[in-house]
C-alpha cells in the first residue's frame, strides 16, 4: 500500500477556555476510490497519551482497508487523531498557558475544543465516528451534551476501554479499604505519575530504559517508537528552564496527575450514556486482561438493566487496559469490521443550527479558524 498522506492541524482556542489551542493530525490513503459513501474516523488517546498513540493501529486500518477495498460498500477516507490541549505537541504550543492552568484539562474542555474541530469543517466525510480510548471515552460521549438525541453528530461511536463508574459502582467502592480498593489504586496510579522518570539524556537512551520496563516495554515496538518521537521534547522547557540538554515528556506529569482528578466528568459521561444507548449504536471494545479497570465496574457499564445496551462488545486476546499500545494490529481489525458494518451513514451536520448553539459561540469557517497547516508524506 502507497504511504498515507499525513496533515499536521492546528486550530484556535477560544477565551473561555484560556485560548488553549487543540491539534489534529489527518490520515488519508493516497488514492481515493469514488462512488462510495465515506466515513472518517476520529481518535481520541487516553490520559498521559498523545495523538500518535493511535497512528500503528490506524496505518494497520488502511492496511486492511486496502486490501478488502473492492467489496466494501463503506470507505473510511480519513483518519484524524485529536489529542489533549496538555499533550504531546499541543502541550508545547500551549506551554505558557498551561503554567498557569495547575488545575489541567476536564473532559468538558476537551469536548468543546473537539466541537470546535467538527464545525471547522476540516472533516470530509459523509459521515464520522468518533472512537475515544480510557478517560476519553467520557469525552467523545460529552461531544453531544446540548445535542437532541435525534440531531446527533455520529451514526454510532466506538468506546475502547471505558473506565467510567457509575454512581452505585463509585458510592460502593469509596466505602471500600485496603489496598485493593479504587482509592488505594488511583492513589497507587498517580504515585506511579509523580514518580516516573521525566527526563533522558537523548532519545536512544529513553527508549532503551522505557524498553525494559512495564508498561512500555509490553508495547509494539512500533507505539514505543512513536512515543519516544511525539511524547517527548528538548529541553529546556518552562517547567525545567535551567536544563541543559536531554529530553523530557511534553505533558508534565503535574497535569497528567490533573487528567484523574475529573470525578464528576465521568459520572456526567455515564449518564449521557445512558441516555446515548437507546438511540446510538455504541461498541465498547475491552482488553481481555481486566488488569486496570475492575470488572465490577465494565460489568456495572455494561448492565443492560440500566439502560445501557450496548450494540456489541468485543475483547481483544493478549491486551489489558493499554489495548491500543499492546495490540494496535488486533485492534484494527476489530474497528474496521465495527466501521464497515455501519448500515446507514448519516450526513454530519457540520454546520447545523443545532451544533453552533451547542458551542456557544459563533459559528466559523476553517479560513476565519486561520488554521495551521502543515502536510507530509
Amino acid at each position: 500500500m502507497p504511504p498515507l498522506l499525513i496533515g499536521d492541524f492546528v486550530i484556535p482556542g477560544v477565551p473561555e477556555d484560556d485560548l488553549l489551542k487543540i491539534c489534529a493530525k489527518r490520515y488519508r490513503p493516497s488514492q481515493h476510490l469514488k462512488g462510495k459513501r465515506t466515513v472518517a474516523l476520529l481518535f481520541t488517546p487516553s490520559v498521559g497519551a498523545h495523538r500518535e498513540t493511535w497512528q500503528t493501529a490506524i496505518e494497520r486500518l488502511f492496511l486492511i482497508q486496502d486490501s478488502n477495498i473492492a467489496s466494501a460498500n463503506v470507505m473510511i477516507s480519513e483518519a484524524w487523531a485529536l489529542e489533549y490541549p496538555n499533550h504531546g505537541r499541543a502541550a508545547i504550543i500551549n506551554e505558557r498557558a498551561l503554567f498557569k492552568r495547575p488545575q489541567g484539562i476536564g473532559a468538558h474542555l476537551f469536548a468543546r475544543a473537539i466541537l470546535r474541530f467538527l464545525n471547522s469543517g476540516l472533516a470530509k466525510a459523509d459521515s464520522i465516528v468518533p472512537v475515544g480510548y480510557s478517560a476519553s471515552t467520557c469525552v467523545i460521549i460529552l461531544t453531544t451534551n446540548g445535542m437532541d438525541l435525534d440531531k446527533l453528530l455520529y451514526p454510532m461511536m466506538i468506546l475502547v476501554e471505558p473506565p467510567m463508574m457509575t454512581r452505585e459502582v463509585l458510592a460502593k467502592a469509596s466505602k471500600r479499604t485496603g489496598p485493593n480498593s479504587p482509592h488505594a489504586q488511583l492513589e497507587m496510579v498517580i504515585a506511579a505519575i509523580v514518580g516516573k522518570r521525566g527526563s533522558w539524556p537523548t532519545r536512544q537512551d529513553a527508549r532503551l530504559w522505557l524498553s525494559r520496563r512495564p508498561p512500555w516495554k509490553d508495547w509494539e515496538p512500533r507505539v514505543l517508537d512513536l512515543f519516544v518521537e511525539f511524547a517527548l521534547r528538548d529541553l529546556p522547557t518552562e517547567t525545567y528552564p535551567d536544563a541543559k540538554g536531554g529530553v523530557t515528556l511534553r505533558c508534565t506529569r503535574q497535569q497528567e496527575v490533573t487528567g484523574y482528578t475529573y470525578h464528576q466528568d465521568a459520572i456526567d459521561g455515564v449518564e449521557r450514556l445512558t441516555e446515548l444507548c437507546p438511540i446510538l449504536p455504541i461498541h465498547c471494545i475491552f482488553g481481555e486482561k481486566t488488569d486496570l479497570i475492575a470488572a465490577e465496574t465494565q460489568a456495572a457499564l455494561l448492565d443492560p438493566n440500566s439502560g445501557r445496551k450496548m450494540a456489541s462488545v468485543a475483547r481483544i486476546p493478549g491486551a489489558g487496559h493499554l489495548v491500543v499500545q499492546e495490540q494496535p494490529f488486533k485492534l484494527a481489525e476489530c474497528i474496521f469490521a465495527l466501521t464497515v458494518s455501519v448500515n446507514e451513514l448519516v450526513l454530519v451536520p457540520w454546520r447545523s443550527e443545532q451544533l453552533e448553539d451547542s458551542l456557544h459561540f459563533d459559528s466559523f469557517s476553517s479560513t476565519r479558524l486561520g488554521c495551521f497547516v502543515n502536510y507530509y508524506s
